[in-house]
């Protein structure tokens, strides 16, 4: 039998049995990311609301596709202070990142985010099981983002 990537699911046969194949042709031709029976492994906690949560590849894609657009020119996206911690089968990611550019009606962006992605390793293949992205808030009353802080006040004493 011929390896389909597209149809990759690690948890029946003959994947099960033999992934090797599979995944082989999967790199070479296809990312994991592209199988349609892992798609609910994509789970995104975004800036953007709503909804509160995209779930699967077509629901990123089509926030992404929406918001790319509102940005004229290149948009900057810096990650700092990036800490990885792996065990097994099982990892997770946390940076501070700066997000920059300029929007279609002329305003500068120029936002830090907190970043946390959480990883999960499937027969040697490292995929981003969930991310998270997200800014403090003012807990004075407001509930306003703290779209105003940057790196240098991201530590305290």
């Amino acid at each position: 039998m011929k390896p389909h990537p597209e149809r990759f699911d690690p948890f029946r046969d003959p994947y099960l049995a033999d992934p090797y194949p599979f995944l082989a042709e999967a790199r070479a031709a296809t990312p994991v990311f592209n199988s349609p029976d892992l798609d609910y492994w994509v789970v995104s906690f975004d800036l953007a609301p709503p909804p509160l949560q995209y779930v699967g590849r077509e629901a990123l894609r089509k926030s992404l596709a929406e918001w790319f657009p509102t940005f004229e020119g290149p948009i900057g996206y810096d990650v700092h202070d990036l800490n990885v911690t792996a065990g097994g089968d099982v990892a997770f990611c946390r940076s501070l990142n700066r997000l920059s550019g300029t929007r279609i009606n002329g305003e500068e962006t120029d936002v830090s985010v907190r970043a946390t992605i959480g990883c999960r390793r499937v027969y040697g293949t490292w995929l981003i099981a969930h991310e998270h992205l997200s800014v403090p808030f003012y807990m004075d009353g407001s509930s306003r983002a703290a779209v105003d802080l940057t790196r240098r006040e991201s530590h305290v004493a």
